[in-house]
């Protein structure tokens, strides 16, 4: 008995089903491969891209107002006495021989260097080379020769609240200044203005202090002056006033040089006024009403003129701060007028070439395949 043959119409729809699966089959598997192949171009290329963790900074210190980001070699030790420094931060770098001194140090000197310092030094000091510290401050670096060949730097850089000075020793000189100079970079003075190192820079450093000592003391003793009644507690109260401006003004004074203009200025003022009050207590000791009155007119003509010179030195001062501020800033922190775009890496623009291509290579692979596919399942259900 013979097995009938399918029907043509039959075979036809049979080709139908089979060859559209095939290609259905076919796309899949050819996107699954360019998922694939893309995911890991993409993952390699994310891979290859990603910069390493930045690195810790040094540990910081914190020793009466210096903030120092110690640098790698140095550690708390026994440091070298220098004159001039009371209670340093001593430090020392063993491999290299280095011992340092650290302390913020009021200005007394238009060095920017301690006096008591310089009074045991032979000869005045040199002239100091500029250098500039990691907040982008100056300083003034100092080298002062010691005995068989040893070295010693000094370095100031004054602010508002103080002189931050290093005192950093070696027994040669050799690798001195490059080591003493990354540890002079790392210090700083927060809360505290940066001046530029220069002839007034001493008196600028000092005066905000000395300006908020001179206020307190001359308020209290005007205020006691006004209310005595009695020529003792008037002499009392005016010898106060003139010891006050005598003390200011001797502060002041080594802080100036000549021509500096303001700084001479303001301490020749306060000398003035203390003259003044002076007067005015021996008037006063002395129970003369006509003279004392004089006096007092005198108080009040050096008191104005004082006022006027303080407050054209603190304007000064301020203006020292700003030029030093804006000196400090780093250049590329300045926004440029006009910049263009920075051209990218080498390596990152041929990364992305090379991965768009191969996109556009797979996406026609893939096109291929599904076309091929598509073409044999037309022909299988012809």
């Amino acid at each position: 008995m013979s097995v009938a043959s399918p029907h043509p119409s039959s075979a036809r729809r049979l080709g139908r089903r089979t060859h559209p699966f095939s290609a259905v089959v076919v796309l899949i598997a050819s996107a699954a491969i360019v998922g694939l192949l893309l995911g890991g171009i993409l993952g390699d290329g994310d891979g290859d891209t990603r910069s390493p963790a930045p690195a810790k900074p040094p540990p910081a210190t914190v020793h009466d107002g210096l903030r120092l980001q110690v640098p790698g070699g140095w550690t708390r030790g026994e440091g070298t006495a220098v004159p001039g420094f009371s209670r340093p931060l001593a430090l020392v770098s063993a491999d290299d021989r280095l011992s340092a001194s650290l302390e913020r140090l009021p200005a007394t000197s238009p060095t920017l260097l301690p006096a008591s310092f310089l009074q045991v030094v032979a000869g005045a000091p040199g002239k100091p080379s500029v250098i500039r510290l990691a907040t982008g401050g100056q300083a003034w670096r100092y080298s002062f020769a010691q005995d068989k060949g040893a070295v010693m730097l000094l370095y100031a850089a004054p602010t508002t609240s103080g002189v931050a000075t290093v005192a950093c020793s070696s027994p040669t000189r050799a690798l001195v200044v490059r080591r003493c100079d990354a540890l002079a970079k790392a210090v700083t003075l927060p809360g505290s203005l940066p001046l530029v190192p220069g002839t007034s820079a001493a008196f600028y450093s000092r005066l905000p202090s000395v300006v908020t000592d001179l206020k307190l003391a001359r308020t209290r003793g005007t205020e006691e002056l006004r209310a005595a009644k009695s020529a003792a507690r008037q002499t009392l109260a005016a010898d106060g006033l003139a010891r006050t401006h005598t003390l200011v003004g001797g502060a002041l004074a080594p802080l100036t040089s000549k021509g500096d203009g303001l700084p001479t200025a303001a301490v020749a003022a306060l000398n003035a006024t203390a003259t003044a009050y002076a007067a005015l207590a021996r008037t006063a000791r002395a129970r003369l009403p006509r003279p004392y009155a004089a006096a007092g007119r005198a108080v009040t003509a050096a008191d104005r003129n004082l006022r006027v010179t303080m407050t054209k030195a603190a304007a000064a001062a301020v203006a020292a701060t700003r030029t030093a501020t804006k000196a400090s800033v780093p250049a590329a922190a300045k926004p440029p007028a006009k910049t263009r775009p920075a051209p990218s890496s080498p390596v990152a623009s041929t990364s992305s070439r090379s991965t768009d291509l191969t996109f556009v290579v797979l996406v026609l692979i893939t096109l291929l395949v599904g076309g091929l596919a598509l073409r044999a399942a037309r022909r299988g259900s012809t």
